[in-house]
């Protein structure tokens, strides 16, 4: 029922600016959700804030990114999907790229693509306590309904890393 809510949400948000494609693809990735929202959990579900070794009193965003990037390179492999960082708070989310690996990697192809940015917003598991130090929220459980997908539109040459 909720899938049902939230693709008619989204759907009703998007529906006069999605060409086939892109719609296909928005199709798509709201019905990972789960898949995305289960992925974060188990990483969630690992975090032992005083194990400073590992976490050094960072948050997780890192380590959850890769495992929905992961999720959504399995469902479209033809496209390219990497995580990307918010500078400000530090913050790693994912980027799902409506271009084929070889318009991506060949500089000479400068074009606008379609890239939907998905991520689960920090503040549902973690408090920004200043640049680096981050707070565990405890008890949290992951549902569909926390995943958020946008779509943007980038050159690629603004999106390809050095």
């Amino acid at each position: 029922m909720w899938y049902k809510k939230a693709q008619n949400y989204y759907s009703s948000m998007f529906e006069n600016t999605l060409n086939n494609e892109e719609k296909a693809v928005f199709d798509k990735l709201i019905s990972l959700r789960s898949k995305i929202a289960q992925a974060a959990q188990l990483v969630y579900d690992e975090w032992d804030p005083s194990d400073v070794d590992t976490y050094a009193n960072g948050g997780i965003c890192n380590l959850i990114a890769p495992e929905i990037a992961s999720v959504v390179q399995k469902a479209f492999p033809e496209y390219i999907v990497l995580t990307a960082l918010y500078e400000s708070p530090n913050h790693e989310y994912v980027q799902l790229i409506i271009a084929s690996d070889e318009e991506f990697y060949e500089e000479s192809i400068d074009k606008n693509v379609s890239v939907f940015d998905i991520d689960i917003p920090y503040n549902i598991y973690e408090i920004h306590n200043s640049e680096y130090d981050w707070s565990k929220i405890e008890n949290v459980t992951f549902v569909e309904n926390d995943v958020v997908i946008e779509k943007n539109s980038y050159r690629l040459s603004d999106i390809r890393y050095d």
